[in-house]
């Protein structure tokens, strides 16, 4: 396989993996952000290349982007929990495994695979909506059923709710 074959499968690869993969020079800014990434951070390609790796992560005093691309220079690779930044400013957790890269001009990068671990705000609200929701209807039916046949039973679910 040529090295311009071998670059452009590399980059079909990175493009379509399902975990956000990013890069960044020794500067913490993006040089490569996939597809999963924008749907991880809600910012294209186009408009994550270049800004600063600050804009996209929450860091709190010693643990954030600079420290972890420090760790994994020394290690080679490490593993983090932290917070992603959505554009609004929003902080939802992530997994990373940070990795360090070089290049052959020995200029230090390093690339981040991360994966979403819980749910952010925006997530918890609308999973407490949908089952308040269902809690409703669910109580709606046992009435319209006739299993709930007690008006002071209804009223106290209802209440509950």
């Amino acid at each position: 396989m040529t090295n311009d074959k071998a670059v452009s499968r590399l980059a079909a690869i990175m493009q379509q993996a399902p975990i956000a993969i990013l890069v960044f020079d020794g500067q913490l800014r993006v040089k490569e952000w996939n597809n999963a990434a924008f749907h991880l951070f809600g910012v294209l390609p186009q408009d994550a290349t270049g800004r600063m790796a600050t804009d996209f992560f929450v860091a709190e005093d010693s643990d954030g982007p600079l420290n972890w691309a420090e760790i994994a220079r020394e290690k080679r690779t490490a593993e983090f929990e932290g917070q992603g930044r959505m554009p609004d400013g929003e902080p939802f957790p992530v997994h990373i495994v940070a990795a360090a890269l070089l290049e052959q001009s020995i200029e230090p990068e390093t690339i981040l695979y991360m994966v979403r671990t819980g749910y952010g705000p925006r997530e918890a609200e609308a999973l407490r909506r949908k089952e308040e929701t269902q809690q409703r209807a669910d109580l709606l039916n046992a009435i319209a059923d006739g299993e709930i046949s007690a008006s002071e039973v209804a009223i106290e679910r209802g209440r509950s709710l």
